[in-house]
């Protein structure tokens, strides 16, 4: 991060209002640290922005110093192991007062920040709590990558991937040419010895299935050498091929896709260039599209079964986070209701085993489109799926408990084992988010295919 300087300063009281990116407190001699968290987290949550303290917010905004903050890096180990996201201060000596900046990122996709289980969002010049279709909105958002975004040097490394496979292929070219001029007689010479892979029968058309054996793909006559070939003797402008004895064979030609071989086991026409295998999503999407029109018909009232499976799991996932908000939004008074949590936790469990009973009896009664099915939820739905929820509600029940025994609940360091806690549940649910934004990508693409 570069410094902020005093021209940047400027710039920013001379904007004409602030915005949920850009914030001026006055904060002369203190800034209450619990307000500090809570703008780095609605500030984060609208996409980023400073925090400047020591700045009047009203225009001209003058600058009047604060005194608030002397250990800037005190305050930035706080901050992160406060919020769990970093939060980069620094104090610019203005020549009207000393000015601090905090530096807020942006946060990630399905994941809005929160501090002590409270979510926050600018409101004009206030601070309000998210509603939960708002909080439902963020945790139903695209991941970065499928939303067509990457990380800032993202394409330069595949840039870099690709030229270093451009070298590789032009590597290889040459080799294979070089190899080529070296031995111009391969062919002629394999021809005369008995057994050889040229003569083992007829060549095999290539399969583009996935689960064919190597031998298939490149069919008995083994694999065949392609690139350029010297020029037979014969075929040379103005000179006389050299005379040959009568049982001897004529050079071959060259087939159509440049490799040699023996014309006598070549089909009409020559082989065509073996193709790419297709991968497991082409094989479905192409299998969906062949469909007749009853398959495409039992397999839409497939697709909506899935549908309706996932939407069962976010809604366990919506409770749960809205549990983790409650128990932050207690704070210290969670003694009293600690109980109330725990049970709550123990049926969101149970609910979600019977979750996964319901997904498993639906996979299974859709066997019949094995394929579909391991697309849409691919190879680890129990684990990655309804497991992830029942660990993550059981396990933060456990954890709350072992919370209930220790003594002095009102000591800060003993509420930051139980915000601790919450931050690990919270995480598992974000995991769980994500298989279901998988999921549901996924089968959006099967629909697609049927249609």
């Amino acid at each position: 991060m570069n410094p902020t300087s005093v021209q940047q300063i400027n710039e920013w009281r001379a904007a004409k209002s602030e915005t949920v990116h850009l914030e001026f407190k006055e904060a002369r001699n203190q800034f209450d640290y619990d307000d500090l968290l809570r703008y780095c987290v609605a500030i984060g949550n609208e996409g980023g922005g400073v925090l400047l303290l020591g700045i009047k917010d009203k225009p001209p905004r003058q600058v009047v110093g604060t005194s608030t903050y002397r250990n800037i890096n005190k305050i930035t180990e706080q901050l992160l192991n406060k919020l769990r996201f970093r939060v980069d201060v620094e104090e610019v000596n203005h020549p009207d007062g000393r000015v601090v900046v905090f530096h807020i990122p942006s946060r990630p996709s399905q994941h809005p920040f929160s501090v002590d289980g409270a979510y926050y969002m600018r409101s004009g010049e206030s601070l309000v709590a998210m509603t939960p279709e708002q909080l439902k909105k963020i945790f139903s958002e695209p991941s970065a990558e499928r939303n067509g975004t990457s990380a800032p040097n993202s394409n330069k490394r595949q840039l870099g991937v690709a030229l270093l496979i451009l070298a590789c292929v032009a590597a290889i070219g040459v080799i294979g040419y070089r190899f080529s001029r070296l031995t111009p007689n391969l062919q002629s010479d394999s021809r005369s010895a008995k057994g050889d892979l040229g003569n083992s029968g007829s060549t095999t058309t290539p399969t583009t299935e996935p689960e064919k054996s190597k031998s298939d793909k490149t069919g008995p006559s083994g694999p065949k050498l392609t690139g350029p070939r010297a020029k037979s003797p014969s075929t040379e402008s103005g000179k006389t091929a050299e005379s040959k004895p009568s049982n001897t064979q004529p050079p071959n030609k060259l087939r159509p896709d440049n490799s040699q071989g023996n014309p006598a086991q070549q089909p009409s026409g020559g082989q065509p260039p073996l193709t790419k295998p297709q991968t497991f999503r082409e094989r479905v999407v192409q299998k969906n599209k062949n469909s007749p029109a009853g398959d495409r018909e039992r397999l839409a009232n497939a697709f909506y079964d899935f549908s309706e499976s996932l939407e069962e799991g976010r809604t366990l996932m919506y409770k749960g986070f809205n549990e983790a908000a409650a128990i932050g939004a207690e704070g210290a008074g969670i003694a009293k209701d600690l109980q109330t949590h725990i049970v709550k936790l123990r049926e969101l469990t149970a609910s979600a085993k019977e979750y996964g009973k319901s997904n498993a009896a639906l996979r299974t009664k859709w066997d019949y489109y094995r394929e579909q099915t391991q697309y849409v939820f691919e190879d680890n739905p129990d684990n990655l799926g309804w497991g992830k929820l029942a660990n993550a509600f059981d396990s933060y029940a456990n954890h709350l408990e072992t919370w209930g025994v220790i003594q002095n609940k009102d000591d800060q360091r003993v509420l930051n084992i139980l915000a601790e806690d919450r931050t690990q549940f919270e995480a598992m649910l974000t995991e769980f988010s994500s298989f279901y934004q998988g999921c549901k990508t996924r089968l959006e693409e099967m629909k697609a295919s049927i249609q």
